[in-house]
Formats: structure tokens, C-alpha cells, sequence
């Protein structure tokens, strides 16, 4: 297979002939006219000599241009077919009116429309024929298939600025029907499209790819011409798919789907199931700035898999993703259709900004026997730990401090007090000390202790050995500054004897150091790279921890050795060294074989490069041919050099492999990261402060570690892992600040990731911590997350099928700017408590959690477009043994009726309209006329304001019944206050600053009106009603808003009240909503208060005689505005808890009951964007208790 691609800014058409090992040829073009802009190209045999041929769309100069092929891989001049002014964009081909012929069908984004050319077999076409595909349509692309099953090609078509699919089927004569359409969504903006049997169901599905949403859209075809609803899958945010194409790329017999993500610089890969629906996303990356805008799809290194080819307009470029067995694509290989060339990079592992990494090693931390990665950044003063998972990829890094300007630049492992868990030791060049980090086997380690190299020592180099044969590690470090290597003996409890000095003579300036037995005599000995004397010195051991008189081995004149590795690098039982000398533009290795006695014979060099400037060395075995590898980190030249070994001392040409453009990669370290018995690599990048990470193929190659892309916005801040699905497979979940989101990337069997963003909120919501526990007891994890700027703990709780819903917030306190979170069990109840550190308040914050407590989404149900619903309240208005909902719509002066149905569900909204100009406020409800069937009481705030009285008949209708003369009225609450065995309601006056009570005559009318005026002139709000103080007559409690207070007015059992009691609920805290209970369990009525202005619900605990305690507050979320409340048990643990209705925030919230009046932190449900949710009512609308 070869390529061809359409050249937009050079005018021409590039082709690619592809040769037997997989690579190609140089691109070969063919001119298609000054300013032709060519956008689609084609291929297809139009005169039909067996040889095919191009068609291109020529978007610039209106034309189709033909190029026929010879069948050597050349062809012809072009030949442009005038399209007018139809600016056309994409091109499909088929035989439209059965004569055997290829024709074409453009779609024409500048006349907007789709046009079709009949070809005559001789590589002319007959006039353009064009049908419209309406007004701003603007046709971006066009596909062929027969939708209808009568052996007819139809044309389907995405209309970019329509937002929809078009199809027109055609009768088999070159003619269609009328355009039947499919909406993508509002601002879809579908780009490409492609046909395909996608469920084996034997008709054609539709595959649309919209960049306005971000997504991938199916629309499965019924065999007749018509298709169903889309089903869409989210290419990431910002990703902006433009072309889709569609094949098995997994040899499953189930077709996938791959697409050009322009926006996030990748290609995506759906795989596909036999039912037509598909898993999340994996993403490849393209490299940074790469803007992939077309692909093909072929086998090109004859290894039956199939490989993708992608077109790179950002950088002129075309790639080629070869195709792996386990379903992952290799680095991209680039072939140049221009004169600039990026080399992309590889995705890797940030160790902080400015950290400047320098030195790297790698061990099994956790003991999960799967190597991790330490490395130590200078820049940062720390050392960064990255726990590996098995599969080659690892955690975000855990940093822990080396002190104050230590200037860590060397790192070595080991276990040095005999706990059988690794440690680590820093030779910290900064503050001229090595630093000792005790790990604690589970991945996390201690703080550091330290060992004094001397003053102006200047530490440069690190490495462990037992000197004195005692059974514990020591510790040598090579000083730069003294010009001599230190020793320090270890005690075996993580302690060490002060330094014993050996001189590597002035002026020498030792830069590396090497352990190993030099002369065969079973005592360790070092070795030290001299940079400006051009030799090593060689100390041979004793055996007790002293160390002979140092040999010196030249290096060569003016060679700059600046590191070493030591290894039997020729198989004869003798210790062998590599050197890597820095002499500027003569950089290479030298390789030194040891005689076994202490002396070495220099015996190659090897070339890393002009101005390669390498700084580390490691030997490995890379190819499995048991013969050892070198491996070079290239500062200079951003990239790895590994020299294969033969056995005997000698070694291959550098192979190089980039480590990514402005890398830096100083330091080196290998391992088998995913467990598949070969040697990777790990290098620390200096420049670009990273660590990458170098998997190993069994063909002595390495891929670049392939990217799960968050977006290019995204700036990922939190990381968590673990398996989410109980499927085996560890996963990731990313918190990212630049998109307010929270993305899972799933990890399949075969190592490779689908990404899906779980949870995405506005510019307050900032993840700065993430932990994984299973909160409310339903066996699956949940996400538990740090949110820095909005001071709160959000909860996303999982379901099957990767998905989590119903989050749910809990406040840490205004100005907390909560860090770091973890989890663990405070109170011994056996549930995972959660503790926050809060960095804006300096405090510890503990989550105690509660009794499981989980609402399904919200279903939503019309009152109208502007109804303005405001209060609410339920009860049974038909006898159905049912809950029933009655709604003040405000903005329609009636009242609706939802009628349940016993499974949650309602049916549509029925109305009883009220009196022009009378616009209904707040609802009750009770028996007022003593018919045994519920009525509804109604207040109004405009005049005239009556109370009104829908009498129910019992059967879901009403008679109206009203009261003139009252007050204009709010809220309002219901209750016998005179004990004549007839409801009175008590209103609060809004407008005049009063309470008023007005009694019931028993018919459904009033009469007394008793006015209480509010003696602190403030605005009246909530209202509540109880025997507060357990005289049998009841009581009333109003919000003073104004006042920032509560009243309660105790009832004479009369239908007059006392004076009022007031009480504070908080500076400036404007409380707006009241309810009472018992929360205590003490036989006593409570009173909870909503208070807006500071966003949080105070409860005042009742003694029994009229009194209340102080409020106690728990928070609603910063600007929530807590408006209504209602109260039930509703995780069934015999303690009653309160829901709240946050109109500023688009939530309800419900606080857990505890203990003693107390109450959890507020758990909320989302109620949707710009919900706005002013009133709140309970009941069982499923009948599931």
C-alpha cells in the first residue's frame, strides 16, 4: 500500500511508494495549480485501464482535479474538472447510476450542497449535477453506501453548520430524493463521516465525528434509509476530532473506529463490540504542536496488523503508528512532505517545575515486586518516588525534601538498617552532606538524617558497598571540593561512623565513583572518575573498611571522564570498566579491561556524538543475546545512545533513541518496568524536569511510553490509582486544574488506556488531592477529592459500567484551601473516615462518615417555560394511595398538580389557574373544610393578595375558595392555634415587617385575622410551627432576615401569641428558611434555620420550656444560598436528617443526622445548571419503603 496526501500549502499532491521493509520513498508530487489549496484526494481507476488513478478536490480554484496513473507509481499531469464556486472539501466514489463507471460526489461547502459527477469510463465526467443541502449548510464531507437495502447507491453527508447528517437516496439512474436529516446535537459541527456495518446486523451504520462537542457520533442504520438516534462517545475536551476512518485493528471481526483528535495533538482508537457500541477511547499522541487532519488506514510492514498513516499539516509531515499484537501503535516514524522537521518527543513524567532532575535510580519500594524510580531534583532540594505498576507506567511523583538549598545530585539504594526494605542515600552537594531517607516498604519513606561530608566539600557522587565485610552497607561518596572520595561505615541501624577520607590528589576533581572487586580477592574496592586528570583512581579494599593507596588508570589526555560503570564486559571472570570522557566534540566511551589485579588495559572508544555532552552510563543487557549493552544519557543531544555488545569488550555504532526536544537527559537507570523479562530504561531529564521511560522491544528497540492524553488545558495536579472496575487492571484517576475536571483513565488488559472524563465543574473547582475509598458500602470505589479553591471535599460515588455519579460536596470552612486528603477509620464503626489538611486555615479537618445515603440522578418534570415555580408540597389529591406534588407557579398565576404513579414518576402537570394578577407564592396543605379530603392553601405577595383555599374533591380537582383582606403573604404554615378542631395558617407579611394568623371557619374561608408585627423591623421569612415549650398549645418560629435572628411567640391555645424570644443565628447570616424536629432524641422540639448570606444551616437544640441553645452551624458550600428545608430519615438509621434546597449553588443538600443533635457534613445533588431550587418537600414518590 501506498500513500497519497493532499498538500494545502504547496498546491500539489504527495506520493509515497511504499518498499518491502515498511518504510517508503522520498514523496514524490504532483503540482494540482497555483493557489488550488487541494483538501481530498481519492483514488479509483476512471478510465478503466486496471491503474489507479487520483482525484483531488482543489478547494482553492473550484475544481476536481484528475491525475491518472501510470502503474509505476507515477502519474499523469492533473486535469481539473470546474466546479463553479462550490469551494469543494471532500470528495466519495461510486457508481451512481449503474453503468459500471466510477463517479464522484463532492460536497460543496461554498454553495452548499453536494454535487455528483457521472463518469463515462474514459476519466471525463458528464455536467455537474447539484442538490442542495440547504442555507448555511455548509457541507463539510460526503460518503456512499446503499442505506436502504435496493441496490442503489445513497449519499450520506455532514452538514457542519446545520448540525446534522444528511442523507439522499438515490434511484440507481444518477438521480436522488430529497435530503432527509439527522440533528448531531446543538454546535455539533460534524466534520467527517464514514460508512460501515458496525453492529452485523447487515446494514449500513453512519460514523460522524463532531469537533464542536468533542465527540464521536453513531447513528445505526434499520436497513430502510432511516437511522437511530446517535449514540455519541466523548473524544476528550478540546480534542476537536476532523476524520474518522474504520477498520479491525484488532482482529477481532468487530470493526473500530480511529480519529484525528487536531485539538489535542492524537489520534484516538475505539474498539468496537459486536453490538455497534464501543470502549472509551485510547489515545496515541501525534506529538506536541502536531495537528493530525486526515488518516488511511493499510498494512504497510506486511506483518498482518493493520497500521495507521496520518496527515500533519502543523508541521508538514506525514506518520505511520505500526500496529502491535496487543492492539497499541508504536512511536510514530515521520516522513517529511516539507522542508522543517520536528522530531516529536515522548510523554513523560513531570518531577516539578524548575526541579532540574539529576540523578536516578530504581528499586522495588513497596514491595509489590515491581521496580519504582527514585530520583533526586536539585532544583527543588528533594527526591521525587515514582511507584511503578508492572505495565511501564507509574504514579505521579511523591517528593520528600533533602533540606534547605542540599542541592541533591547523586542517589543510591540500599537497605541500611537491615529491615529488608529498601533505602535511600542523597549525596546532597548543596549543604556537603549524604542524606539518608529509611523507607517504610510500603512506597513512602522517612525524613532524612544526615552525615556531614566536610565543609566546601562539594559531594558530588554516591554509591554503596560493604567495605569491611561486616554484613551492613556503607556509603562512598566522591568530593568534588576536598578532591577525595569519603567512606562511611554503616552500623546496620541507618546510622554511620564518621567519614574516612581517601585522596584522589589535588586538583583531580572526582566526579563519579564505582564499587566492585578489582582484583578478585573478595574485598570491595573503588573506582573514581578524575575529571581534570584524566584518569581513575582505583582504591583496592582491605576488607576491614580502609582502603590501599590509589592506582591511577589513564582515561587519555585532555578526555574529561566524567562517569564510569563497571562490568565483566567480556565474559573472563574479570571486572571491566566503561568511562564515558567529555572532552568537547571528541565525547565517547572508553572501554578499560580489567586483568583481575587491579589493572586495566584501555581497549575502544566509542563516539556518542558531536556536542552530545553525555553525562551518565549504565550496562545492561538490552537485546537478550547475553552479551552486555552500554547505555549513554546524552544531555546535549537530548537523547539515549546504547552501544550492543559482541562479548568480548567491543560494542556496535551508538543507536540512538530522542528523548525529546529540550529534554536534557542526565541521569540513567534500567530495570524491567512491566514485567516482561526485558531491560528498561529510566532516564532524569534535567532541562525539562522529568523522568522518562524507555519499554523495551524484543527487536533491541524501544517505544516512547505511550500517552493518555488529559488536554492540552488540562494540567493535571492529582493523581490516584486503583482498580475501579474489579476487572484486575490497576487504574488512574487524574485531577486536572486547567479543565475543572476529573478524568479515569481505564486500563485494559493489554496495558493501554481509555480515557473518560467522570466529572467536570466551573472555575472553583481546583483538585489538589485525590484518595479512593469505598464511602457508602456498595463495593465499589469512589473518589473522595481535595477541592483547593471552593474549601470543600467533593465525592463521586462509582457504578458499574465506569461510571460515577451523584457527587457530593462537603464544606472544609471558607479560606481553608484544603491540600491533601487520606483516608482511615477514626471511629472504629468500620466505614473510611476522611482527613483533610487544610494549608489556608493551618488545621486537620476529620470527615466521620454516616450511614449510606444515595439518590438516583434527578428527574426532572415541566411546569413551563417560564412558570417561575416557587413553593412546593405533597400529599395524596386523588385517594390513589399515592404521593401527589402541587407547585406555586409564579410566573403563571396557577397552581400545577403532578400526579404520582407510584415509581417515582409523575404525570404531566395539571393547572388550576387563579384570578388575573394574582401570582401564587408559597403552598400548604390540610383538610380545611373537614370533608376528610386534602386541600391546598395558597399565599400570595401583590395585591390584592387573598388567601386562597383550593377545596379537593378527592379526585385530583378543586373548587377555589378565597379570603380577601389579608395581608400580602409569603410563606406559610398550618396548625389548629385556637383548639377548635379547625385548621387556622399563619402567614408571614413580607411587606409590612409582621406575622399574621388567620383562623379557619372549618369551610375553607377565614376569618380572624391576629396581627404579630416584628418589634426588630426586619423582613420576615421562615416560618415554623410546634410546641416549643410542651404546654399542649402550639407555638410559631419566624426568620428575621434583616435582624439576622430567629423569634419564637408561644400560642395560648387561643389563637393569640406571647411577645417574641428572639435569638442570633450569626453575624450577617440573613436567615431565610425554618423547620423543627427532634434532632436529639430528647423528647424536645428543635428548630433548624437556613441562613442564606453565610451559606450555611444553624440548629438550635430546644430545652422544653421555651428555650433553645446557641446555634450550631454546618455549612451548605460557599455561595449556595440555602433557601428552603425539609426534614426525614432518609438513610433509615432511626435519626432524622435535613435536606436543603441551595438556589445559589443548583444543589440539595442533606446533612446526615449523628448523635446528640449533631450532623454530618452537607452531602449535595446536583439539580441541574441553572435550576435554581426554591422550594423543597419529601415523601416516598416510589412507594419502596
Amino acid at each position: 500500500m501506498d500513500i497519497v496526501v493532499a498538500n494545502t500549502g504547496t498546491d500539489n499532491v504527495g506520493v509515497f511508494l511504499l518498499y518491502d521493509n515498511g518504510y517508503f520513498a522520498s514523496q514524490m508530487t504532483y503540482p494540482t495549480g497555483h493557489g488550488s489549496a487541494p483538501r481530498m484526494v481519492v483514488v479509483g481507476d476512471f478510465n478503466n485501464d486496471n491503474q489507479l488513478d487520483i482525484a483531488v478536490a482543489n478547494f482553492g480554484t473550484n475544481s476536481i482535479g484528475i491525475l491518472l496513473g501510470n502503474g509505476d507509481g507515477n502519474f499523469s499531469n492533473q486535469t481539473a474538472i470546474d466546479t463553479t464556486s462550490s469551494r469543494p472539501l471532500c470528495l466519495a466514489l461510486g457508481d451512481f447510476n449503474n453503468d459500471k463507471q466510477l463517479d464522484i460526489a463532492i460536497a460543496n461547502y461554498g454553495t452548499n450542497s453536494i454535487g455528483v459527477y457521472l463518469g463515462l469510463g474514459n476519466a471525463s465526467f458528464t455536467a455537474l449535477k447539484t442538490m442542495s443541502t440547504g442555507f448555511d449548510s455548509l457541507s463539510y464531507a460526503v460518503a456512499v453506501g446503499d442505506f436502504n437495502n435496493d441496490n442503489k447507491l445513497d449519499i450520506a453527508f455532514a452538514n457542519f453548520g446545520m448540525h446534522n447528517i444528511g442523507i439522499f437516496l438515490g434511484n440507481g439512474d444518477g438521480i436522488f430524493a430529497m435530503q432527509t436529516t439527522y440533528a448531531t446535537g446543538t454546535n455539533s459541527h460534524p466534520y467527517f463521516i464514514a460508512i460501515a456495518d458496525l453492529n452485523n446486523d447487515g446494514q449500513l451504520d453512519i460514523a460522524v465525528v463532531n469537533s464542536g462537542t468533542d465527540n464521536l457520533a453513531i447513528l445505526l442504520g434499520y436497513g430502510n434509509g432511516s437511522f437511530a438516534l446517535p449514540v455519541v462517545y466523548s473524544t476528550g475536551p478540546n480534542s476537536n476530532p476532523v476524520f474518522i476512518a474504520i477498520a479491525d485493528f484488532d482482529n477481532d471481526h468487530k470493526l473500530d473506529i480511529v480519529v484525528a483528535n487536531n485539538g489535542t495533538n492524537s489520534v484516538g482508537v475505539f474498539f468496537g463490540n459486536v453490538d455497534g457500541t464501543f470502549e472509551h477511547q485510547i489515545i496515541c499522541s501525534t506529538g506536541p504542536q502536531s495537528s493530525p487532519r486526515s488518516i488511511g488506514v493499510a498494512d504497510f510492514n506486511n506483518d498482518n496488523k493493520l497500521d495507521i498513516a496520518i496527515a500533519d499539516k502543523q508541521n508538514n509531515h506525514v506518520m505511520i503508528f505500526n500496529g502491535f499484537s496487543n492492539v497499541t501503535f508504536a512511536s510514530q516514524i515521520t516522513y517529511s512532505s516539507g522542508t522543517d522537521y520536528y522530531p516529536v518527543g515522548i510523554l513523560l513524567y513531570p518531577t516539578g517545575d524548575d526541579s532540574h532532575s539529576y540523578s536516578i535510580a530504581v528499586g522495588d519500594f513497596n514491595n509489590d515486586s515491581r521496580l519504582d524510580i527514585a530520583v533526586t531534583n536539585s532544583g527543588t532540594n528533594n527526591i521525587g518516588v515514582l511507584l511503578g505498576y508492572s505495565n511501564g507506567t507509574f504514579t505521579s511523583s511523591m517528593t520528600y525534601s533533602t533540606g534547605i538549598d542540599s542541592n541533591p545530585v547523586a542517589i543510591a539504594l540500599g537497605d541500611f538498617n537491615n529491615d529488608n526494605q529498601l533505602d535511600i542515600a542523597v549525596a546532597n552537594h548543596g549543604t556537603e552532606n549524604v542524606a539518608i531517607l529509611i523507607g517504610y516498604g510500603n512506597g513512602s519513606f522517612s525524613s532524612p538524617v544526615t552525615c556531614s561530608t566536610g565543609i566546601d566539600s562539594g559531594p558530588k557522587a554516591i554509591a554503596i558497598g560493604d567495605f569491611n565485610n561486616d554484613g551492613r552497607l556503607d556509603i562512598v561518596v566522591a568530593n568534588t571540593g576536598w578532591n577525595n572520595v569519603g567512606v562511611f561505615l554503616g552500623y546496620g541501624n541507618g546510622t554511620f561512623e564518621d567519614q574516612i577520607t581517601y585522596s584522589t590528589r589535588s586538583d583531580f576533581s572526582p566526579r563519579a565513583v564505582a564499587v566492585g572487586d578489582f582484583n578478585n580477592d573478595d574485598r570491595l574496592d573503588i573506582a573514581v572518575a578524575n575529571y581534570y586528570s584524566d584518569n581513575l583512581c582505583v582504591f583496592l579494599g582491605y576488607g576491614n573498611g580502609a582502603m590501599a593507596d590509589e592506582k591511577i588508570v589513564s582515561t587519555g589526555a585532555f578526555s574529561y571522564p566524567l562517569a564510569l560503570a563497571v562490568a565483566d564486559l567480556n565474559n573472563d571472570g574479570n571486572l571491566d570498566i566503561a568511562v564515558i570522557n567529555a572532552l568537547a566534540e571528541e565525547e565517547h566511551v572508553l572501554i578499560l579491561v580489567g586483568n583481575g589485579n587491579g589493572n586495566f588495559l584501555s581497549y575502544g572508544k566509542y563516539k556518542t556524538g558531536v556536542k552530545s555532552d553525555p553525562l551518565s552510563i549504565v550496562i545492561g543487557y538490552f537485546n537478550n543475546d547475553s552479551c552486555l549493552d552500554i547505555a549513554v544519557a546524552n544531555r546535549g543531544a537530548d537523547n539515549l545512545g546504547i552501544f550492543f555488545g559482541y562479548g568480548d569488550a567491543t560494542f556496535w555504532s551508538q543507536t540512538i533513541y530522542a528523548a525529546g526536544d529540550g529534554s536534557g537527559p542526565i541521569s540513567i537507570a534500567v530495570g524491567d518496568f512491566n514485567s516482561d523479562n526485558r531491560t528498561d530504561i529510566a532516564v532524569a531529564n534535567q532541562k525539562a524536569s522529568t523522568v522518562g521511560v524507555f519499554l523495551a522491544f524484543i527487536n533491541t528497540s524501544f517505544e516512547y511510553n505511550t500517552a493518555c492524553s488529559t488536554g492540552s488545558a488540562a494540567h493535571p495536579e492529582a493523581i490516584a490509582v486503583s482498580d475501579l472496575t474489579n476487572d484486575g487492571e490497576i487504574d488512574v484517576v487524574v485531577g486536572n486544574h486547567g479543565t475543572h475536571s476529573i478524568d479515569v483513565l481505564f486500563r485494559y488488559e493489554n496495558g493501554s488506556f481509555s480515557t473518560k472524563t467522570v466529572y467536570s465543574e466551573d472555575l472553583t473547582f481546583y483538585p489538589a488531592c485525590i484518595v479512593l475509598s469505598d464511602f457508602n458500602n456498595d463495593s465499589h470505589l469512589d473518589i473522595a477529592i481535595a477541592n483547593s479553591v471552593g474549601d470543600d471535599i467533593y465525592l463521586l460515588f462509582g457504578e458499574e459500567n465506569e461510571t460515577f455519579v451523584n457527587y457530593t460536596t462537603y464544606s472544609t470552612g471558607m479560606g481553608s484551601n484544603p491540600q491533601s486528603i487520606t483516608i482511615g477509620d477514626f471511629n472504629n464503626d468500620y466505614r473510611p473516615d476522611i482527613v483533610v489538611a487544610n494549608s489556608g486555615t493551618g488545621s486537620v479537618g476529620v470527615l466521620l462518615s454516616g450511614d449510606s445515603v444515595d439518590f438516583e440522578s434527578v428527574r426532572a418534570f415541566s411546569t413551563r417555560s417560564g412558570s417561575k415555580p416557587h413553593g412546593l408540597a405533597v400529599g395524596d389529591f386523588n385517594n390513589d394511595g399515592r404521593l401527589d406534588i402541587t407547585v406555586a407557579n409564579n410566573g403563571d398565576a396557577n397552581i400545577g398538580f403532578f400526579f404520582g404513579v407510584g415509581d417515582g414518576n409523575f404525570s404531566n402537570q395539571s393547572t388550576v389557574s387563579l384570578d388575573e394578577g394574582i401570582y401564587p407564592q408559597e403552598v400548604d396543605v390540610g383538610d380545611f373544610n373537614n370533608d376528610n379530603q386534602l386541600d391546598v392553601v395558597v399565599t400570595t405577595n401583590m395585591l390584592p393578595a387573598p388567601i386562597i383555599v383550593l377545596l379537593g374533591n378527592g379526585n385530583g380537582s378543586f373548587q377555589i375558595k378565597m379570603t380577601s383582606g389579608a395581608p400580602r403573604a409569603d410563606v406559610v404554615r398550618v396548625g389548629d392555634f385556637n383548639s377548635d378542631g379547625r385548621l387556622d395558617i399563619i402567614v408571614n407579611n413580607l411587606y409590612n415587617k409582621a406575622v399574621s394568623v388567620l383562623l379557619g371557619d372549618g369551610n375553607g374561608s377565614f376569618g380572624n385575622i391576629l396581627i404579630y408585627p416584628n418589634s426588630d423591623n426586619s423582613d420576615t421569612h421562615g416560618l415554623a410551627v410546634g410546641d416549643f415549650n410542651n404546654d399542649g398549645w402550639l407555638d410559631f418560629s419566624v426568620a428575621y432576615s434583616d435582624a439576622h435572628s430567629i423569634a419564637v411567640c408561644f400560642g395560648y391555645g387561643d389563637g393569640s401569641f406571647s411577645n417574641q424570644r428572639t435569638y442570633l443565628t450569626d453575624i450577617d447570616s440573613n436567615p431565610f428558611a425554618l423547620a423543627v424536629a427532634d434532632f436529639n432524641d430528647d423528647g424536645q422540639l428543635d428548630i433548624v434555620v437556613a441562613n442564606k448570606k453565610t451559606s450555611n444551616v444553624g440548629i438550635f437544640l430546644g430545652y422544653g420550656n421555651g428555650s433553645f441553645s446557641n446555634s450550631t452551624t454546618y455549612p451548605t458550600g460557599i455561595k449556595s444560598d440555602p433557601w428552603s428545608l425539609a426534614i426525614g430519615d432518609f438513610n433509615k438509621d432511626g435519626r432524622l436528617d435535613i435536606v436543603i434546597a441551595n438556589y445559589g449553588s443548583g444543589t440539595v443538600g442533606i446533612l446526615l443526622g449523628h448523635i446528640n443533635g449533631t450532623f454530618f457534613n452537607q452531602i449535595t445533588y446536583v439539580t441541574g445548571d441553572n435550576s435554581i431550587p426554591y422550594g423543597v418537600a419529601v415523601g416516598d414518590f416510589n412507594s419502596d419503603i
